[in-house]
């Protein structure tokens, strides 16, 4: 069964080219799926090894389940250090990924996406707003580096790209993703409680609100094309 997709994408998909998307970062691969689903080629980056079999495998079993198999390519490396299939894509997706990474660091990653999404494509980003619940607990998630508001998101794009929609949204997390996210969590603090040696799961009491809303900045823009570049330099 296919996850209903609530990346605005796919109220622009007529309008994209034949290229494919990008999508930087599978997580559940619920965004992955879902655009599969809808008839576009997708090409997905994902770092962790566990992760990518995953979604491989939920891939393989819609293939089994519905008889139709997803134009969709798994790439096992690390954004932006990445070797692609193709030079330019319709559409690149950036969906939680970037509050994992020091603000100067996602700058970094949105530039390398801006040079891959071609004239009149568009680049979307979901990242934890500031008033995201784990912003309300210093210190517990420190694997989460930077929260952010409409207007940091905004920053990372000059006049080259029109700005569609900006907005905070909130969702329920499905129980996949919470099951997901519960082991990413337990693994990142094992590693650490034998980075410190004597400190432990329990001593550290970790509070873990799997069940609360994700509150998060979405962000759509789109690039201009040449006609549009060329109007705005006069």
């Amino acid at each position: 069964m296919i996850e209903i997709c609530d990346n605005p994408i796919k109220n622009y998909l007529k309008l994209l080219s034949n290229a494919p998307i990008l999508e930087i970062g599978s997580g559940t691969g619920s965004d992955t799926l879902c655009l599969g689903h809808l008839g576009k080629q997708v090409v997905c980056v994902e770092k962790e090894e566990s992760v990518i079999g995953q979604l491989k495998s939920r891939i393989d079993k819609y293939a089994l389940e519905n008889g139709i198999k997803l134009n969709i390519t798994l790439l096992n490396q690390t954004f932006p250090n990445i070797t692609l299939p193709n030079s330019e894509y319709s559409c690149v997706v950036i969906s939680n990924l970037l509050h994992f990474f020091e603000y100067e660091t996602a700058a970094i990653h949105v530039e390398k996406a801006k040079s891959l999404v071609e004239p009149e494509g568009y680049i979307y980003i979901k990242a934890h707003s500031k008033n995201h619940p784990f912003n309300k607990q210093p210190g517990h998630y420190p694997h989460y580096k930077h929260f952010y508001d409409e207007t940091e998101l905004v920053s990372f794009f000059n006049s080259e790209f029109q700005i569609i929609d900006c907005s905070q949204i909130i969702t329920s997390p499905s129980q996949l993703e919470k099951d997901i996210k519960s082991e990413w969590i337990k693994r990142y603090w094992e590693e650490f409680c034998r980075e410190k040696n004597n400190t432990t799961l329990d001593q550290l009491k970790l509070l873990n609100p799997l069940d609360d809303p994700e509150i998060s900045i979405e962000l759509l823009v789109k690039r201009k094309g040449l006609i549009g570049n060329l109007e705005h330099s006069f």
